[in-house]
């Protein structure tokens, strides 16, 4: 297995063992934006967790282990991060019924494509400030370019602290959408479209 090391910090693609993780950091990260989406996906018995982790144990495009790098700390899992490659064949029109907090995140996701997308990234609070973030966001770079892309995207809300390393480490606003709140606490104005170009 490929792995970086970075100080006491171990970068490797991700299995199904860490699958709970990066379920659980998903719900982190998200807002409560994936927890809208897996409530309408459980089985009878699950929780909303059990949903992300069974669909991160399966292998396949979007939301999996297989499209996941994890960072590991001296006590485990400390950080993850999903990304893929955006492409105008896996973006759909909104359903008339998709809930009207994700049709931004939708519309922004159609000026991105032909990108890597960062879907996922999130780090567990204990771990923040560690360098786990930016070790991992080189690793999706690396993986970018072995596929031939050019260009990384994410979305992130302009009021997320986390813009700030986005903008330290590189990626650049390329268009905003207004946030629809509906009962959610989503803090901020827009959501924030962001490029970073991949290194030659």
């Amino acid at each position: 297995m490929l792995m970086q090391a970075r100080a006491q910090i171990t970068i490797c693609p991700a299995s199904t063992s860490e699958a709970a993780d990066i379920a659980k950091l998903a719900l982190i990260a998200s807002d409560g934006l994936t927890g809208i989406t897996w409530e309408a996906m459980r089985r009878p018995g699950e929780t909303v967790l059990d949903v992300g982790t069974r669909r991160a144990v399966r292998r396949g495009n979007g939301f999996s282990h297989h499209n996941a790098e994890i960072a590991f700390g001296r006590r485990g899992v400390i950080a993850a991060v999903v990304s893929f490659p955006l492409e105008a064949e896996d973006l759909t029109s909104p359903a008339p019924n998709m809930p009207a907090v994700f049709r931004p995140l939708v519309e922004l996701e159609r000026q991105a494509v032909s990108t890597w997308n960062i879907n996922l990234l999130a780090t567990y609070p204990e771990a923040r400030g560690q360098g786990a973030a930016t070790a991992l966001i080189a690793e999706v770079e690396k993986r970018a370019a072995l596929e031939g892309y050019s260009r990384l995207s994410l979305i992130v809300r302009d009021a997320n602290p986390a813009r700030r390393l986005y903008t330290r480490v590189g990626f650049r606003e390329v268009a905003r959408a207004p946030i629809v709140k509906g009962d959610l606490p989503l803090h901020g104005k827009d959501w924030v479209l962001m490029f970073r170009d991949v290194a030659g």
